[in-house]
C-alpha cells in the first residue's frame, strides 16, 4: 500500500504569506486601511470602492529577494480613480533609505502609468507596514535624509526649472560667455539657414575664443553645425568658417569632407575647394603654383602620403588635402 506524503505546515515566507493573504481581503484592507491612515487621507478616500490589484511594483532586490512585498488597491480619491499602496519591509534590520525606496517605488508604479498610455497620473499614497523588533529608529521624511533638509525642500520635488532657448534672445545669448557658442548653435539648428546663427557667433569672437581653448570641443561645434544645420548655400558656410578661422582651415576641411564621404549634401564640395584655394593662394607662392600641383597629382596617383608629397613640393597639407579629394 503506498504511503500517503505527510502533510508539511511549514509555512514558506511566512511574513510575506500572512502580509498579503490578510490584506487580499477587502474587508481587512478596509479595516486596516481605516485605522491606520492619516485623517487627512482619510477624509479623501472612499474606502467602499476599494478594489484589489494583481500587479506588483516591488522590483528591488538583495541577493535574489525583494526588499518589501507590496498589496495594491485601487479606489476613489476626491471622486477619481486613484491608488493605496502598502508596503511590508522584509528586512529583519530596519533601513534607513526606506524613505527613498519608498519613492523610487512610486516612480516605477508612476512610469508603468504612462506606458499604459494615461494622459495624466492617478494619486497615489503609500504606507509602509514595519513589525522589527524594536520601533522603527530611522526618519520617514525623504527631505530628512538629505544634508541639508531645509535646501532639499525648497528645491527637490518641486517643478524643474527649465532653460527653454526659443525664450531667450540671440542678444542674451551672446553675453553668455563660453556657453554662448553651443547654446547659439542648438537654439537655431532646427532654423532654414544656420549661416546665421555662425555669423552671429564669428562676429562677436565666440567661436574664435572656442577654438583657442577648447580645440576639440570646437571640432565637435563645427562637425555639429555642418552636419545638423541647413542652408541653401551650404558651400558658403563652409567658406565662411575658413575665412575667419584661417589657423582652423584644415580642422574645418576635413570635418567637411568626412561628412560628405558619409552622403552630406553634395554641394559641400564646392565649399571644401572654395575654402581651401584661400590657404593654397596664400600658403604657395604664385611662380610655380601649377608646377607643384601636377606634381603633387603624380605623386598622389603613386601612393605617395600626403606628409611626404608636402615635403616634396612644398605645398601645404591643405592643398595636398584638396588635390586628394579633387584628383
Amino acid at each position: 500500500m503506498k504511503k500517503s506524503t505527510p502533510v508539511s505546515y511549514k509555512i514558506l515566507a511566512p511574513h510575506d504569506t500572512l502580509f498579503k493573504q490578510s490584506l487580499e481581503k477587502v474587508a481587512i484592507a478596509h479595516d486596516f486601511f481605516k485605522h491606520h491612515l492619516p485623517q487627512t487621507i482619510l477624509n479623501e478616500v472612499d474606502l467602499n470602492t476599494l478594489q484589489l490589484q494583481l500587479n506588483s511594483f516591488s522590483k528591488e532586490k538583495q541577493a535574489g529577494r525583494y526588499y518589501f512585498s507590496d498589496i495594491i488597491y485601487r479606489l476613489k480619491i476626491r471622486g477619481k480613480p486613484g491608488y493605496l499602496f502598502c508596503l511590508l519591509e522584509h528586512q529583519s534590520t530596519p533601513d534607513p533609505w526606506m524613505s527613498l525606496r519608498m519613492h523610487s517605488y512610486l516612480l516605477h508604479f508612476f512610469e508603468h502609468q504612462r506606458k499604459q498610455g494615461v494622459k495624466k497620473l492617478p494619486p497615489a499614497f503609500c504606507c509602509v507596514f514595519y513589525h522589527g523588533k524594536h520601533p522603527y529608529p530611522y526618519t520617514n521624511d525623504f527631505f530628512e535624509l538629505f544634508e541639508d533638509p531645509d535646501w532639499a525642500k525648497a528645491h527637490v520635488l518641486q517643478p524643474f526649472h527649465l532653460v527653454d532657448m526659443t525664450q531667450i534672445s540671440d542678444e542674451n545669448i551672446l553675453k553668455h560667455d563660453k556657453a554662448a557658442s553651443f547654446e547659439m548653435l542648438q537654439k537655431h539648428i532646427r532654423d532654414p539657414d544656420i549661416r546665421f546663427a555662425i555669423k552671429q557667433l564669428l562676429d562677436s569672437g565666440h567661436l574664435q575664443a572656442m577654438a583657442e581653448s577648447y580645440s576639440n570641443l570646437f571640432k565637435l561645434i563645427i562637425n555639429y553645425a555642418l552636419q545638423e544645420g541647413e542652408s541653401p548655400e551650404k558651400s558658403q558656410v563652409i567658406h565662411d568658417l575658413c575665412e575667419a578661422l584661417p589657423s582652423k582651415r584644415e580642422n574645418i576641411m576635413t570635418i567637411a569632407d568626412h561628412l560628405r564621404q558619409e552622403g552630406w549634401d553634395k554641394g559641400i564640395e564646392k565649399g571644401i575647394e572654395k575654402g581651401i584655394e584661400k590657404g593654397i593662394e596664400k600658403g604657395i607662392e604664385k611662380g610655380n603654383l601649377q608646377a607643384r600641383i601636377q606634381i603633387a597629382l603624380k605623386l598622389l596617383k603613386s601612393g605617395q602620403s600626403k606628409a611626404a608629397i608636402a615635403e616634396i613640393t612644398d605645398l601645404s597639407l591643405d592643398a595636398i588635402h584638396t588635390l586628394l579629394n579633387t584628383a
